[in-house]
């Protein structure tokens, strides 16, 4: 009897995928074994040293600003992290730009975010960010258009699970309030009546 390859990961399941450095996984990526799965979550990331009296190096992804840290692997950034240096959301942005993901891809992508809540630490923390943020006005120009100007479709499913989440709730007054300024409408009776009959087209 054939003995069965387990995987080298440590989850216990049947190996079916050889990596170049010798190892057996159950996956064709080692990404989506479990076991390795839960020693990166476990792992603490080294925190950048915060550099004193810094005046001569250079962020070192191009964006010219003084560095502030510096990193593990001996690079300089002037953020905490290097998706907060605006050249390298710049470099991150084009790269992804027009990307195409398969469907399989895109249904993992869905389930690893569905249901998922973020922890109040980390809703603080994007508060803290976005405080006094001010906007171009290009942005604000954009958001004041809708959707459909923008043009951007709503699938019938999507347009069907939206009303059906916004059925029966009443409106806070700040809500009624920004949707009168927003169509110019008067009646004090309009932000309740349209959600609590919402209108399907």
């Amino acid at each position: 009897m054939e003995e069965i390859k387990l995987c080298d990961y440590g989850c216990g399941k049947p190996a079916i995928h050889q990596f170049k450095n010798g190892k057996w996984c159950c996956e064709n990526n080692i990404r989506r074994c479990k076991g390795k799965m839960k020693k990166t979550i476990g792992r603490k990331k080294p925190k950048p040293i915060k550099l004193i009296n810094n005046l001569t190096n250079l962020c070192y992804y191009g964006c010219g600003k003084i560095a502030e840290y510096q990193f593990k692997n001996g690079k300089y950034c002037c953020s905490e992290n290097k998706n907060g240096c605006l050249t390298f959301k710049e470099y991150l942005r084009k790269k992804l730009t027009g990307r195409v993901y398969s469907k399989e891809t895109l249904q993992r992508m869905r389930k690893s975010h569905l249901g998922k809540k973020l922890e109040e630490e980390h809703k603080r923390k994007i508060r803290e960010k976005l405080k006094g943020r001010k906007l171009s006005l290009e942005s604000i120009e954009k958001m004041k258009k809708t959707k459909k100007e923008r043009g951007i479709t709503i699938s019938e499913k999507c347009r069907e699970a939206s009303i059906k989440a916004h059925t029966g709730k009443t409106p806070s007054e700040k809500c009624i309030e920004a949707l009168r300024s927003r169509v110019g409408v008067k009646n004090h009776m309009f932000g309740k009546n349209m959600l609590l009959n919402p209108l399907k087209k």
